[in-house]
């Protein structure tokens, strides 16, 4: 799980999001982190870009157009599944 793999980042992000199917409440498959630094960005990608996953699957850690913890939250404030 994303905890799991966040837990040796414990203290160096600030936020993080995975979004849910609404029928079957599991991941859609990705996930958003906002670091506290660059660098902790960069680790995380060292550490975990292209590691297997699954039997077929490998993760993928790509940077955010939207950068910064005001920048996700007002990205999810407008996003249309948004029901608050």
């Amino acid at each position: 799980t994303l905890s799991d793999l966040l837990r040796g980042f414990r203290g160096r992000y600030n936020f993080y999001y995975v979004p849910l199917t609404f029928r079957t409440r599991t991941s859609i498959g990705y996930a958003f982190v906002n670091f506290g630094t660059p660098s902790d960005a960069l680790e995380f990608y060292d550490q975990f870009n292209g590691v297997q996953i699954s039997d077929d699957k490998h993760m993928v850690v790509v940077s955010a157009h939207a950068q910064g913890l005001e920048a996700q939250i007002r990205l999810l404030r407008n996003s249309p599944v948004n029901t608050n």
